[in-house]
C-alpha cells in the first residue's frame, strides 16, 4: 500500500513539473524576422541576441504574437555583437540601446537612431570602427554617450 502512494505521489510531482515547464515555454514567446530575434517582456518587446543577422536590417518597432501587439523598446546586451550588418535602422519606438549591442561589427558602415532612444549604455558601438554615417533623431542624456 506504502509503494503504490509513493508511486502515485511522484507520478503526480512529475506531472506538475511538466505542466509548469510548459506554461512557461509557452509564456516565454519569442518572434524571429530577417534574422533579428525578439523577446516578450511583460508587455513589451526586445532585441535579443542575433548575431546571425546580416546586410542592412531594420528593427521592427511592434511585434504582432497571438493577436497581441508588442512596442520593440530595447536594443539588448550584445544583441549584434559580431554580426555582419551593414546597416542598421532602429525605430522611434525604441528607448534604450543597451551596452555592447552592436560591438565589433566590422561592416556596420550606417547607424540611424530614431527619435525614441533616451539611453545609449557604454560601448554600445565598440570596435565597430567603419561606420561613416550616423543619422541621429533621438536626444539622448549625454552622459550615456560613451561610443
Amino acid at each position: 500500500m506504502k509503494q503504490n502512494y509513493f508511486s502515485t505521489m511522484i507520478s503526480r510531482a512529475t506531472m506538475m513539473l511538466f505542466l509548469v515547464s510548459c506554461s512557461l515555454m509557452a509564456w516565454a514567446q519569442d518572434f524571429t524576422k530577417d534574422g533579428v530575434n525578439y523577446h516578450i517582456e511583460g508587455n513589451e518587446a526586445y532585441v535579443g541576441e542575433s548575431a546571425g543577422a546580416t546586410g542592412a536590417i531594420t528593427i521592427l518597432d511592434k511585434i504582432t504574437v497571438s493577436g497581441k501587439q508588442y512596442p520593440v523598446t530595447k536594443v539588448g546586451s550584445y544583441a549584434f555583437c559580431n554580426s555582419s550588418l551593414t546597416s542598421v535602422t532602429i525605430p522611434n519606438s525604441v528607448l534604450r540601446i543597451e551596452y555592447y549591442a552592436f560591438s565589433d561589427c566590422p561592416e556596420l558602415k550606417t547607424v540611424t537612431i530614431g527619435s525614441g532612444v533616451t539611453y545609449i549604455d557604454y560601448d554600445a558601438f565598440l570596435h565597430s570602427f567603419y561606420v561613416d554615417d550616423i543619422y541621429m533623431y533621438a536626444d539622448p542624456d549625454p552622459e550615456t554617450l560613451d561610443w
